[in-house]
């Protein structure tokens, strides 16, 4: 169960990082995608471990 909640938290990162380089459009549209998609796999990564517990 921790390690689900360390994945889901470094999703929230991801996405807040995300977030912060649109408001502030210092990021390129790739670096924005690139991390809102890390963002994605990290809490389908999270879903999948709460499914198997």
């Amino acid at each position: 169960m921790s390690l689900c909640v360390s994945v889901l938290i470094q999703s929230q990162t991801a996405s807040v990082a995300a977030l912060h380089g649109l408001l502030n459009e210092g990021r390129s549209y790739g670096t924005l995608r690139t991390q809102l998609e890390t963002s994605l796999k990290l809490v389908k990564a999270a879903e999948t471990q709460l499914k198997q517990n």
